[in-house]
């Protein structure tokens, strides 16, 4: 599996995460995420989630890199830019926990609020 990923500056490393997570890439996409989560260096990933469907899979692994973003002092934000995708996370009451935002630059000013 491989994830296009680059440092949006100094302290933010964005992930895109383009594809439905489901049963056969789950595993696959979560390691690929942790793989690239900073030990030093950019203080912040920020998951931009480029498709509209967020299937409960992507939501639990969306919140499993954050607790082990969190574990290794690395804040995370997810950028939703479908409205769908925003739906979903809202519906799921994770908005705050996952700071959520629209746009990429918006998920970056939410870091770490």
């Amino acid at each position: 599996m491989f994830l296009l990923s680059y440092h949006l500056d100094a302290a933010h490393l964005v992930v895109e995460l383009a594809d439905v997570v489901d049963l056969d890439n789950e595993a696959a996409i979560e390691r690929e995420i942790l793989r690239l989560l900073p030990c030093c260096g950019p203080r912040a990933i920020v998951v931009d989630l480029r498709t509209p469907l967020l299937t409960p899979r992507g939501l639990g692994l969306l919140l499993r890199v954050r607790d082990q973003a969190e574990e290794r002092g690395v804040s995370m934000a997810v950028v939703a830019g479908h409205d769908k995708a925003r739906e979903v996370l809202g519906a799921a009451g994770l908005h705050r926990v996952l700071r959520v935002a629209a746009t990429l630059p918006g998920a970056a000013a939410r870091r770490s609020t």
